[in-house]
């Protein structure tokens, strides 16, 4: 199994429930949230970033929240680019709004 998996991938993968519950409840792996989890050795990551790309696995972050996310050196970054398509919005695509602070 990869470092962070569903509880289907798990079964799928032939893991079954009693096993997988005794591996959490030992350590081995940690519930992020309901039916997904990684193992307690991986790498550290933004359990909720991780949580939203697998609820909604073509979800976009907004620019605003893309930004209060600290970076490796444990701050904001000062600039960040942007790209704004020059498409016409159709009903498909979400409107841009733009606020001021």
């Amino acid at each position: 199994l990869p470092s962070v998996f569903t509880y289907t991938e798990a079964v799928a993968r032939g893991l079954s429930a009693e096993r997988l519950y005794a591996y959490r409840d030992q350590g081995i792996v940690e519930q992020i949230s309901r039916g997904l989890y990684r193992w307690a050795d991986a790498p550290e990551i933004d359990q909720n970033l991780l949580e939203i790309a697998y609820r909604i696995p073509k979800g976009t972050l907004c620019l605003t929240t893309a930004l209060a996310r600290p970076t490796p050196a444990g701050s904001p970054p000062s600039t960040a680019p942007a790209a704004i398509s020059n498409v016409a919005p159709s009903s498909t695509q979400p409107q841009l709004r733009r606020t001021t602070s």
